[in-house]
């Protein structure tokens, strides 16, 4: 008999234009069931922004995909899985073989439980076009241009933001200067790191 998962809490990506963070839930046995989070919206039904949906949930199982791949993948130090500092400092560096921390063994189990399901998680993933609870910005207007999924979305400029923020001029320049600059920091990455497939040269709607 095939052992499968059943995710009964509460599941939603939070989705921001500096990447993605999801919840990832506990596990049981027999069937494979994600209960989205009642503020989920509806498929849009605007075939642009439908279009755009499709694609950022494809990058984003992507995204996924290589996340667990390097979690997972063998070291010198470490027999079944990556290692991992897990705290750094001027004298001395910690680290750890990542199957030993409960919390990332956890993500990856049930990470896998959403790369073997994806059609089925599909129905939680929301682009929150329209999110109340919290304002979310494109960095600037380059990105916005060249990127189909923050055209779609359509949402204020970080730049624009820091431009009208007044209330400390050091934050206002230091935010603008980082949104002026956001795809060059995020495309500064070498031909043959492990990163590359996960970054922005190769996922560039995320």
């Amino acid at each position: 008999m095939t052992k499968s998962m059943l995710l009964k809490k509460n599941c939603k990506f939070y989705l921001t234009s500096f990447g993605i963070m999801f919840c990832l839930l506990a596990k049981t046995s027999y069937a494979v069931e994600f209960k989205c989070e009642d503020d989920i919206a509806a498929a849009p039904q605007d075939a642009k922004l439908k279009a755009a949906t499709d694609v950022l949930y494809k990058e984003t199982i992507d995204y996924l995909r290589g996340f667990i791949s390097i979690l997972t993948k063998k070291s010198a130090s470490c027999e079944s899985d990556a290692e991992a500092i897990t705290q750094s400092h001027a004298s001395e560096d910690s680290e750890a073989c990542l199957s030993k921390k409960d919390d990332v063994v956890k993500l990856i189990e049930q990470s896998k439980v959403i790369l073997d399901n994806p059609d089925e998680f599909r129905a939680c993933f929301d682009i929150q076009k329209d999110y109340s609870s919290l304002e979310l910005f494109t960095p600037n207007k380059q990105m916005q241009e060249t990127s189909f999924t923050t055209s779609a979305v359509n949402r204020k400029l970080m730049t624009e933001y820091y431009e009208g923020f007044s209330a400390n001029k050091v934050i206002s320049e230091a935010g603008r200067e980082l949104s002026e600059n956001f795809i060059q920091i995020i495309s500064n990455v070498t031909y043959d790191s492990p990163l590359r497939d996960m970054s922005y040269l190769e996922l560039n709607h995320l």
